[in-house]
């Protein structure tokens, strides 16, 4: 019996049964995308991105307050490319600006890497999120969904999420504006 790939069988008949597909999510738009090209220097772009949080299931929202640690969390984002764009190799890159309170002048940066973990990074340093992206080499769809995390909160604070791509010739491409969550107990 051959199966194609991504073919679900029902065990008990054998029989091939309609691929489950996950129901695409309603994000909140961010607005244009930003880009700056290898150099640094500012770069227009036709990309839009939509992102938000859901805490425990609930509408996602460009910004979210969690009440306490045990609360369930969903962030997501959503690429739609610029046509320029489409079907070129890409490292997609989330980013994260931790700070203890939002009255908290100290600010601790992260990337999320391809493992799920969060490695430190040097603001505005682009060259380093080349190593360890949150994906590698993705040929960029017209519209990408990106799941960052899913799951129960770890600390408390205000975590400021960015998320875009970086082209082979270092292009990159994020988010307007951050995403942000504040977690208070």
């Amino acid at each position: 019996v051959k199966v194609e790939k991504g073919a679900v069988v029902d065990e008990t008949t054998g029989e091939d049964t309609p691929t489950p597909t996950t129901p695409t999510v309603t994000l909140p738009a961010l607005g244009q995308a930003t880009a700056t090209d290898a150099k640094g220097k500012p770069v227009t772009t036709q990309t839009q991105m939509s992102g938000g949080i859901s805490l425990d299931g609930k509408t996602f929202k460009p910004t979210g307050e969690a009440k306490q640690l045990s609360d369930s969390v969903d962030l997501n984002g959503r690429i739609q490319a610029d046509p320029a764009h489409v079907k070129q190799k890409v490292k997609v890159l989330v980013t994260l600006t931790y700070q203890a309170s939002k009255d908290s002048e100290e600010k601790f940066y992260f990337k999320l890497s391809g493992a799920g973990g969060l490695l430190p990074w040097t603001e505005g340093d682009v060259a380093s999120l080349q190593q360890d992206p949150f994906q590698s080499d993705v040929t960029l769809p017209a519209t990408l969904d990106v799941t960052m995390y899913h799951g129960l909160l770890l600390a408390t604070g205000v975590v400021n999420v960015t998320f875009g791509y970086l082209l082979e010739d270092g292009t990159a491409v994020q988010s307007p504006q951050p995403v942000e969550l504040t977690v208070t107990e």
